[in-house]
């Protein structure tokens, strides 16, 4: 199971440079540097995480994010706090797309499945941080 997630999550960071804020010369009043997930409010909203929703793209289970959610919140603040401050969504939380059938026995690809988009449960996590920041101004 760890290495499963160590392999979900690799992907995301790889992406991702390393935050080093003594290179900034100037942070706007209203940036995005204003904005951080704190590890207390990861670990509240993936602890609070339906395990009765489909995981997403990323195949982390979502009883394995919620029963974790103490192990998981350091690491996945530091993450929501990089792609935030970069500006940056990776590809990994980008891949979404998935067709289900609409009837028990599909017969037509065409017409028997429908596309629903699946993303993953911490993409839609940070989401809602930022979502939250947005509403909140």
């Amino acid at each position: 199971m760890v290495k499963n997630i160590n392999d979900a999550l690799v992907p995301v960071t790889k992406e991702l440079s390393s935050l080093n804020c003594l290179h900034i010369d100037i942070i706007p009043e209203n940036s995005l540097f204003d904005i951080s997930a704190e590890k207390k409010e990861v670990y509240r909203k993936i602890s609070n995480i339906s395990t009765s929703k489909s995981p997403g793209s990323d195949g982390i289970p979502n009883w394995v994010l919620k029963c974790y959610a103490h192990v998981l919140a350091s690491p996945v603040a530091s993450i929501f706090n990089a792609s935030i401050q970069q500006a940056s969504v990776t590809t990994m939380w980008k891949k979404a797309s998935s067709k289900i059938p609409k009837l028990s026995s599909p017969e037509d690809t065409t017409n028997d499945l429908c596309l629903i988009s699946l993303t993953s449960t911490l993409a839609k996590t940070c989401e809602r941080f930022v979502t939250h920041w947005h509403l909140s101004i």
